[in-house]
């Protein structure tokens, strides 16, 4: 470890434009970059480097009211938790297991392992589909503002391909969705260690040692001086966790890759979404249970509640495969009008039964509406569905969602939009859904004061204080 290579790192200008420019809180100047970072550095070699609590807590809403914690870290320890991860993915990339995906890491080298590993199935000479023109779903992670959504959506668009052509054209009859329960917080600390002093030369000792140093303690605000065991950070930029989260579960992948094998199935996984297609629900059954073991071995388990097994049938439905390439274009055509109007009533009619209530589906049809610059003859049917309060508050959460669905609306529609907007702040709980509906009003030029009063009341309501220690 040495003063230009830390420099070299931490100065990286993605790094810093993701600082500047994408970050959804502000954070303050750096006049004199170099000499932050060397301050930075000095502390660490004389160990007297200790993570600061989090500037803040943002509230995120994973359902029912229930709050997802997302710190906003503080920019030494963001540099230093970079640095770290940095150093170590040149080593975490070559144990890159087939069919995952979702870890491309800030470098890109193991995005680059996966597309070395993509191995797509074609269709047969008589079909006219080609899987480069298919236009997939967009995962959740894509639509953050992480350090290249770019990626993310590439990786997501070929991982939902290599799904859609094995279902297509293989045997497998079934599917099984799986989630991991609590995934972030459950990470055993001890045990990443153990997977990272495996995976690494013995000259890298002190880098682990500082990574480990700044997950024990970065959350100090709630556990005070207490180091944690479990649990690395679902942090604002969130690049670093999951490349250590995709890395902690390479083993499991290799294992559960295997017995996957030898009952004729297949085995995905994007991030902490994991797809099992299988020739029979037997088969199936018995490779989640075995799963289900091979994950106990990492200190994770399953959400059995989210656990979903369909027939091949239902989950391309479920996953809207077909619609998606009926909104793509074909050997240099646009879809017709036809095919869209009817993926608007697809949608219109199925979305409740249709993966994330069929926002992705409606996502495809809106990009392709102004790619393509298509008129639909039901398109004021699906705006007037767009109107709707109850699908405003619940389904558009990022400034992106609502950007898109703003800049369809006249100018007439766009007032009513804005003004459930502005009603529902009011009683908004979650602070991550505030600081976006800031970022849009602030790109429109319209006033945010009353959404900063809103977010200084819940800063207060939640009050993440470090415990009081009483005598």
């Amino acid at each position: 470890m040495n003063l230009e290579e830390f420099i070299k790192i931490c100065n990286e200008h993605k790094f810093w434009q993701w600082i500047k420019n994408k970050s959804l809180l502000d954070y303050e100047f750096v006049p004199d970059r170099k000499g932050f970072l060397k301050s930075i550095f000095e502390k660490i070699v004389a160990r007297t480097y200790y993570p600061s609590p989090p500037i803040k807590y943002l509230t995120a809403n994973k359902g029912m009211s229930v709050i997802r914690i997302i710190p906003v870290l503080t920019l030494e320890d963001l540099c230093v938790y970079y640095y770290c991860v940095r150093r170590l993915e040149k080593f975490i990339a070559g144990n890159h297991v087939p069919g995952t995906y979702g870890g491309f890491g800030l470098s890109g080298l193991l995005r680059r392992a996966e597309e070395d590993n993509i191995g797509k199935v074609k269709k047969d000479k008589t079909s006219s589909l080609n899987e480069n023109d298919v236009v997939f779903d967009v995962h959740p992670y894509s639509e953050l503002s992480s350090l290249n959504p770019k990626a993310w959506f590439t990786e997501w668009s070929d991982f939902t391909e290599k799904l859609y052509f094995n279902t297509v054209d293989q045997n497998y009859k079934y599917v099984a969705e799986l989630d991991i329960s609590n995934f972030y917080d459950s990470i055993q600390l001890d045990h990443l260690e153990y997977k990272l002093r495996g995976s690494l030369p013995q000259n890298n000792n002190e880098i682990i040692y500082l990574l480990l140093h700044y997950l024990k303690f970065w959350n100090r605000h709630i556990n005070f001086y207490r180091q944690q065991g479990a649990g690395i950070p679902q942090d604002l930029f969130g690049e670093c966790s999951r490349v250590l989260a995709n890395f902690y579960l390479q083993k499991y992948d290799s294992r559960i890759t295997n017995v996957c094998s030898e009952h004729n199935a297949l085995f995905f996984r994007y991030a902490d979404d994991q797809i099992i297609l299988a020739e029979s629900k037997k088969d199936i059954e018995t490779i989640i249970a075995k799963a289900s073991s091979l994950l106990m071995r990492e200190g994770l388990n399953f959400n059995q509640k989210k656990v979903r097994i369909m027939e091949v049938d239902e989950f391309n439905h479920y996953y809207s495969f077909n619609s998606y390439f009926n909104l793509t274009a074909h050997d240099g055509q646009p879809p017709n009008k036809i095919a869209v109007e009817q993926e608007i009533e697809t949608y219109l009619e199925h979305h409740s039964s249709l993966r994330k209530n069929g926002l992705s589906l409606l996502k495809a049809i809106l990009n392709c509406i102004f790619k393509h610059k298509i008129q639909p003859s039901n398109f004021n049917v699906l705006k007037k569905h767009l109107l709707e309060k109850e699908f405003i508050l619940n389904m558009l959460c990022t400034a992106s969602d609502i950007d898109k669905v703003y800049r369809l609306l006249d100018d007439y529609e766009r007032a009513r939009f804005r003004d459930i907007l502005i009603q529902s702040v009011e009683t908004c709980l979650f602070t991550a859904r505030l600081y976006n509906l800031k970022k849009i009003f602030s790109k429109y030029s319209y006033s945010t004061a009353f959404i900063e009063e809103r977010i200084e009341f819940l800063d207060r309501f939640y009050s993440f204080d470090a415990p009081v220690i009483e005598n």
